[in-house]
């Protein structure tokens, strides 16, 4: 079971402070700065009206170009992470993340990525589209601030060893984490609002979805959960594997017998029971 003292789940304050460094006068000549989208390590995996999905990919001892994050973002490394984050005018900032580590931003600045020491990046950005409210710790300790409850551990089904964590969250989105253990063959994920999924680990997986054919989820896939729709996700591996679960408003079908936002209805099978 993962806790609130986990890797996974430390405080991204410290990256986020990293990104955002004291401001310096610096005369140095400022290159053009590109969108996001026109920055050619960032490949664009998803995009509806909600949020843009981008995989941003790295060699060691690259640069990326000056690009601009004007929306507010989630931040997910999908492996550990140790790069430069360069904004124009301030010091150059040594950013080190663990694996899967989640940083939210308010965007609103532009900076070159560079992997100076030679190591691999390769991470997700997840660019909010609506305007957002200012961001709450609810269970986790991703932004400024205490947590809004008390959350000692994740909330588990023991029988099963699925779990779930409440991150943070805006009035317009909540953010959280699920994960499931060994040996857990088959989960059934229903929400009731429009849900993109991000798979931060696993292997062997890929989702059932009435009437469409198997797709193979790995590391950085992203799967959007239609409002009350069933999907199922098997493990092949019987390996553990988690996602991160973003909640917009706004995307619900009307059904006033639903229950509040935070409802989310999860079916773990274990390979035993799966094989009855």
């Amino acid at each position: 079971m993962l806790t609130l003292n986990h890797p996974l789940l430390r405080s991204s304050c410290l990256v986020a402070t990293a990104f955002f460094a004291a401001s310096q006068n610096v005369q140095t000549p400022e290159p053009r700065r590109v969108p996001i989208i026109n920055e050619p390590h960032h490949r664009l995996l998803f995009e509806n009206s909600y949020v843009r999905v981008f995989r941003e990919s790295l060699e060691g001892r690259e640069a990326t170009l000056l690009h601009q994050h004007d929306l507010a973002y989630v931040y997910v490394t999908l492996g550990s992470a140790d790069f430069v984050s360069a904004e124009p005018g301030k010091p150059d900032a040594q950013v080190v993340m663990t694996a899967g580590q989640v940083v939210y931003s308010q965007g609103g600045f532009s900076h070159i990525i560079r992997t100076d020491g030679g190591f691999r990046l390769d991470d997700i950005t997840i660019e909010l589209l609506k305007p957002q409210s200012e961001p709450q710790n609810t269970c986790g300790a991703i932004v400024p601030g205490p947590p809004l409850y008390s959350c000692p551990k994740m909330s588990a089904d023991v029988k099963t060893g699925s779990s779930s964590l409440a991150l943070f969250k805006t009035d317009e989105t909540d953010v959280s984490l699920q994960w499931y253990g060994r040996d857990t063959s088959q989960s059934g994920i229903t929400y009731r609002l429009g849900t993109p999924i991000l798979i931060r680990s696993g292997s062997g997986l890929h989702t059932t979805v009435k009437g469409k054919p198997d797709e193979r989820l790995l590391p950085g896939s992203v799967l959007w959960v239609l409002a009350e729709a069933n999907t199922f996700i098997t493990n092949e591996s019987g390996q553990p594997w988690n996602y991160l679960s973003l909640s917009f408003e706004g995307t619900e079908p009307f059904n006033p017998q639903w229950k509040p936002r935070h409802f989310v209805f999860e079916l773990a099978l274990s390979r035993s029971q799966a094989a009855v």
